[in-house]
């Protein structure tokens, strides 16, 4: 039933209260759609290039939503369509799809007929990031194919409070998606660091592991999932983050705790997992692109840290390379022969290196020069 001017109120409210509360959103939007005569909601975001689809239906089936997800989300016609209208923009669906076209279409047969819905449709893009909109769209049942002057008046009216409370929304989970890694006491510089949500999707990923993974050397992203180049080791990585993922494994001690990823003529990469804090709290924002994050990953590239650590040298101590890699062998601690022989130089050479670094660093035996370089 349409709302009056105090029912356009009360609603304004209640939107702006989901920003704050995700919890609140569906019964938001379940009111939202009796105002304008609707039967069906749905709201979030489906990007066609990855075939992921994070939304939430409260009135809907779970069965029907997920063979929306699995299925026929990838046929429709009004999602596709709709994806570059302007943001706040309000969406009647015979502008995009003609009522004849979408009628017989497969989806329309095999999915929406099956819900009672008719092909009258309104929406709203909330926002968009990277290309990729967040959608609000409501459809009518099969008993009236269309929405009054009045109705869409109405749903007109909400429309710039609904895509500024999903900005809001957007803003404060990206700001608890940043807190929970402060919480976790994770130092993202020097270190690569992606947090992925339940399957693997990447949710967040630093500069470091961006240009790991832009590499694809090891690892790689794989239909917006975090994967591995290999199949075996793609095998391995799924066991850990579905095993940090799922409270239960952790429970039963089933978890991993970390992988070897193998490389071609490289050190192997070591991937470590760690259960999202307060993952728990993240539920009611699954409809977002930064919703439910479950698993934060640590990527050790032991060659990256070498170089890392060779540049300090060298600018702490004005080592030469070849002097640099010395310091970095002899802080293993197995002698000057065998890391002469780990860099494929004579001993003799090794014996000079050593020496240069002794004076540079004012150390006169290994093990005081092994002493300064770990405190460093």
């Amino acid at each position: 039933m349409l709302g009056d001017a105090e029912n356009l109120s009360t609603l304004i409210g209640e939107i702006y209260d989901a920003a704050m509360e995700p919890a609140l959103w569906p019964a938001t939007l379940t009111r939202i759609t009796d105002a304008v005569g609707g039967a069906q909601v749905m709201m979030g975001i489906h990007d066609f290039s990855t075939r992921s689809v994070r939304v939430i239906a409260p009135r809907m089936d779970p069965d029907h939503m997920r063979s929306y997800r699995e299925h026929w989300g990838k046929s429709d016609l009004l999602w596709q369509r709709t994806n570059g209208a302007a943001v706040g923009e309000v969406l009647l669906a015979e502008r995009y799809v003609p009522r004849a076209e979408l009628l017989r279409s497969e989806f329309y047969a095999d999915w929406y007929r099956r819900l009672g819905l008719s092909a009258a449709g309104l929406g709203v893009n909330l926002y968009a990031e990277n290309g990729v909109p967040a959608l609000c769209g409501i459809k009518r049942s099969a008993q009236s194919d269309h929405f009054t002057d009045q109705e869409i008046a109405f749903f007109k009216a909400l429309v710039p409070h609904l895509t500024r409370a999903a900005q809001i929304h957007r803003q404060l989970r990206e700001m608890e998606l940043n807190q929970g890694l402060t919480r976790a006491r994770i130092d993202r510089r020097g270190k690569s660091v992606i947090v992925l949500d339940a399957q693997a999707r990447i949710l967040f990923a630093n500069d470091g592991a961006e240009r790991l993974l832009a590499k694809r050397d090891g690892l790689r992203v794989k239909a917006g999932a975090l994967s591995a180049v290999s199949p075996d080791a793609e095998a391995l990585l799924e066991r850990l983050i579905s095993g940090c993922a799922d409270r239960r494994q952790l429970c039963e001690g089933n978890h991993p705790g970390s992988v070897t990823i193998k490389r071609e003529g490289r050190s192997p990469l070591r991937v470590l997992a760690t259960p999202f804090p307060d993952a728990q709290r993240q539920r009611g924002a699954c409809w977002h692109s930064v919703a439910s994050p479950a698993v934060i990953v640590i990527i050790q590239d032991p060659d990256s840290n070498r170089q890392e650590r060779k540049t300090l040298l060298q600018q702490k101590f004005k080592l030469t390379s070849a002097e640099a890699e010395i310091a970095l062998e002899i802080i293993k601690g197995h002698g000057r022969a065998i890391a002469a022989e780990r860099l494929g130089i004579s001993a003799g050479t090794a014996r000079i290196h050593l020496q240069r670094v002794f004076e540079k660093t004012s150390t006169h035996r290994q093990a005081e020069l092994v002493r300064l370089l770990a405190d460093l």
